[in-house]
């Protein structure tokens, strides 16, 4: 088991900013609950290494995770025993060297969150919820960000309002005006 496949796993199943997963430690793992804490970053180069505050206050968040998850955790931590910081000794540029090896070609890890994004969009997933879960400090942050995607599932939505109010409904009304 690698650190990189396990951060790989991590950010793909979260949308975690890849300093938010390095921060990631082990008292922030709700089993429980089947959450992470994300409280804190770290930075993991230059002369200010080591954990530093989120980006910014709405960062602070609880994301949900999969039991499938948890128990790739598990195995992780029992195998490389960390002390506090659960993925430690990766950097940015080796995880994407990881991540360019599996997916077989130039991607970046950051991909990933984008990619997290746009299938909790694709599962129609409430916006305000995933804004919430990736820690944009608001709406119009996500909506910016993923506008494009959006714009993709208006033929989708048009048919639902079409269904809504077609058929019994549509009938309905203009029978009992």
């Amino acid at each position: 088991m690698h650190k990189s496949r396990v951060a790989i796993h991590l950010i793909a199943v979260t949308g975690l900013r890849f300093s938010e997963a390095m921060g990631v430690d082990l008292t922030d793992i709700d089993r429980d609950n089947k959450l992470i804490h994300i409280t804190k970053t770290y930075k993991v180069y230059g002369k200010s290494k080591g954990y530093a505050p989120t980006k910014n206050p709405s960062s602070l968040r609880d994301v949900p995770i999969s039991q499938e998850t948890i128990k790739l955790l598990d195995e992780y931590i029992a195998t490389f025993r960390p002390v506090q910081r659960i993925i430690e000794g990766l950097s940015n540029t080796a995880a994407n060297k990881a991540l360019k090896r599996l997916v077989g070609r130039d991607v970046h890890v950051h991909s990933l969150r984008y990619t997290y994004v746009s299938y909790l969009i694709s599962q129609g997933v409430e916006l305000f919820a995933i804004s919430k879960l990736i820690g944009h400090k608001d709406l119009n942050t996500t909506l910016s960000v993923y506008a494009h995607l959006l714009e993709e599932s208006k033929q989708e939505n048009n048919g639902r309002v079409r269904n809504i109010f077609g058929a019994e409904l549509g009938k309905n009304i203009a029978e009992n005006p």
